[in-house]
């Protein structure tokens, strides 16, 4: 990774844990995640974000969203996950396995 892909990186993790409170994520995706994930009803999807966020060597602004929230897709490529996440209301739009 060159010198400003680490800096966006570094400037988008923490544009993310600064918010951190204001991420969302829709009930069917949470359902659909921890169904996926396997985890249990007492583990949190936040928290497990939240680590991938922490973790990501690699986050990237992906461009502008084609719908009217005006944000941005940004993707956080941690362990073998991939998190994506629309900056202008911070939902959380998916977790896919690479």
């Amino acid at each position: 990774m060159n010198k400003i892909e680490a800096e966006q990186t570094d400037n988008l993790r923490k544009y993310l844990l600064k918010n951190v409170d204001k991420l969302n994520i829709s009930l069917k995706l949470e359902k659909k995640l921890k169904r996926k994930l396997k985890l249990s009803d007492s583990q949190d999807i936040f928290s497990y974000c939240i680590n991938l966020i922490e973790i990501a060597p690699k986050i990237v602004d992906g461009g502008q969203m084609t719908d009217i929230s005006n944000g941005h897709y940004l993707f956080c490529y941690a362990q073998s996950n991939t998190l994506s996440i629309n900056s202008a209301t911070l939902e959380i739009l998916s977790l896919t396995k690479n």
